[in-house]
């Protein structure tokens, strides 16, 4: 579920106002000797009080002295605060993203209300933000949940309905005591290791992903059905779903490259970039190598492998939003599971191998057999075998020209006794005019039929192209996917258009989601493949359509974001949208070659 009350400090979290505070800083400490405070002091005390910043940097506790610095600070303020502040680059879009969902939006600021009123006018309507509360609006400051408390009140919110954004240690304190959730931003100069320790929602590099966050809430049938404890492990799976794995921390420990001897920190070296963990060879290893040689796979297969199991949106969304370095490639993914799909079915199934050679035979036709008989007697050496082949040719030069002779209609005839009694007999006017349309329908049929076998007959390359790439696509399962691909795209594209995060992906950034979910498929297809012990190669997929559905159902609702209901709907439509582009590709296909049948 959604937030309905988004709460914002202001400075480090929805701008950058830290030029104008050091500014206005370093102008009232020089004035008074206090010339040796850096820039990186002054900006470790923004979000506190003036008093209690100048009484850190400073050391000075006399409440006299503190109030007249805080005088000159606001009268420098006036000067360079709003000159100097300016809005991270995502905070309009994000704020109007919320706003035009139907959020109410509001700020909770030690700086003075009029200060953020100068600086939020210039950038969004009269009225956009739902509250401001400045410092002078409360008694005590942040920590406080003080003026937190009072927005709730005069929104008339709950606090389970409301999200408190902020980049600072005081800030998670602040939402910790007024009971609401936290998502800290490292805008500031707060670390994730420090805002980590307290209470919160989400952790993030900036405001980009807010929008995505919604309420942890546990289904109200699941509450019933588990227990407390269980519970408790679900919003843990949960969480990991949504952050994936935790990066390795930077290793402090000085490291010498096993390469180029190079003495470094971190966990690669700078120069050649190899890994500080190089060890000996093992078996582990020893078989790692072996798949990289043959498949070009290193670890990032095995966490493609684990993740399409349990947060594959969430996975195709961090590869898309830049996180790629730890995952496999999407064709690369693709073509290695077909061909471990092919090697398992040799194993555990090996007929469906046989029954697909089987069927990929075709009956020649009788301008190849007639080839096939010149070419061998040509090259005959006994007379009698060379008048064995002669009559051959006759006879099957006899029966070309017999098959040949067959009209329109017979073939029509031939195509209408195949259909049941009960849609050729006709006993009212309705009947009559489906047997007419099912009749022009079969002569369309046989009309294409006929025109297909005499062009591939007249141009040998092209009939040569054409088998190869039917034997091809027929037998190879990456390649079969690949062609289908591009509809998914496409009716991916116009069903979560409207999404928060659909309309961030365009259309390459679509087909690899589109290329991932078929390795998911390919990946589940091949686990159960044990258990069922059949494959279906003859098939783009081997598990069954409402299966398939399910699993678009599921990706979606991680990739884009969205509660089960509306994953559920925008899957729906999508797959109406391919039934519908499948349905006009086929049109003009159609129409593409009864127009040059009419041509010739």
């Amino acid at each position: 579920m959604e937030y309905k009350t988004y709460l914002f400090d202001f400075d480090y979290t929805l701008a950058d106002s830290s030029r104008g505070i050091v500014i206005c800083f370093r102008n009232v400490l020089t004035r008074h000797g206090h010339t040796d405070i850096t820039d990186e002091s002054i900006k470790r005390t923004i979000g506190k009080t003036l008093e209690d910043s100048f009484s850190i940097l400073t050391g000075i506790t006399d409440k006299n002295t503190l109030i007249s610095y805080k005088k000159e600070y606001v009268k420098e303020a006036d000067i360079h605060m709003t000159a100097n502040t300016k809005f991270f680059p995502e905070t309009v879009a994000v704020l109007k993203a919320l706003k035009k969902r139907g959020a109410q939006i509001g700020i909770i600021s030690t700086k003075y209300r009029y200060r953020i009123h100068e600086m939020v006018d210039q950038h969004f309507p009269n009225k956009f933000f739902d509250i401001i509360i400045g410092g002078e609006d409360v008694k005590k400051a942040k920590p406080s949940p003080q003026g937190l408390l009072k927005a709730l009140r005069c929104l008339h919110r709950k606090k389970k309905d409301t999200l408190y954004i902020g980049d600072s240690i005081i800030d998670a304190q602040t939402a910790l005591l007024a009971g609401v959730d936290f998502v800290g931003v490292l805008n500031g100069m707060t670390t994730r290791e420090e805002l980590a320790e307290y209470r919160h929602r989400q952790i993030l590099p900036d405001l980009t992903l807010l929008p995505l966050i919604n309420k942890e809430t546990t289904p109200p049938l699941l509450q019933r059905l588990v227990s407390h404890k269980a519970l408790i492990y679900y919003r843990l799976l949960h969480q990991k779903q949504i952050r994936g794995k935790k990066e390795l921390p930077k290793d402090q420990q000085p490291h010498t490259c096993k390469n180029c001897r190079k003495t470094f920190q971190g966990n690669f070296c700078p120069d050649c970039g190899q890994t500080q963990n190089t060890p000996r060879f093992t078996i582990r290893n020893a078989f790692q190598n072996i798949l990289s040689g043959f498949f070009n796979i290193d670890n990032g297969f095995s966490r493609n492998l684990l993740e399409f199991l349990y947060r594959p949106g969430y996975m195709i969304r961090d590869y898309i939003d830049g996180k790629r370095v730890h995952y496999f490639k999407p064709f690369q993914s693709l073509f290695v599971l077909a061909a471990l799909y092919i090697m398992f079915v040799q194993l555990i199934d090996p007929e469906a191998l046989k029954n697909r050679d089987k069927e990929n035979k075709e009956t020649p036709t009788y301008e190849q057999l007639i080839d096939n008989i010149k070419e061998q007697k040509e090259y005959a050496i006994k007379d009698s075998a060379r008048i064995y082949l002669g009559q051959s040719l006759l006879y099957a030069d006899s029966a070309r020209i017999a098959d040949t002779d067959i009209t329109m209609e017979d073939k029509i005839n031939v195509k209408l006794k195949d259909k049941p009694d009960n849609t050729r007999t006709a006993t009212d006017d309705n009947d009559d005019i489906v047997d007419d349309l099912t009749e022009a329908g079969i002569a369309v049929g046989v009309a294409l039929d006929e025109y297909k076998e005499n062009f591939l007959s007249e141009n040998k390359y092209i009939s040569a192209v054409y088998n190869l790439m039917r034997s091809w696509i027929h037998g190879n399962k990456a390649f079969s996917i690949l062609l289908l691909l591009p509809v998914f795209t496409l009716a991916s594209r116009w069903s979560f258009r409207k999404s928060l995060v659909g309309h961030r992906f365009n259309l390459t950034e679509q087909f690899f989601a589109q290329v991932y979910i078929a390795c998911q498929i390919l990946w589940i297809s091949l686990l159960i493949l044990p258990f069922t012990r059949e494959a279906h190669l003859n098939d783009i997929f081997d598990l069954s359509y409402e299966a398939i559905f399910l699993l678009f159902v599921w990706d979606y609702r991680q990739l884009f974001n969205l509660s089960w209901w509306k994953s559920f709907k925008r899957t729906t439509v999508m797959f109406c949208y391919c039934a519908l582009i499948m349905l006009l590709a086929a049109t003009l296909f159609i129409t593409l070659l009864a127009t040059i049948a009419y041509l010739r």
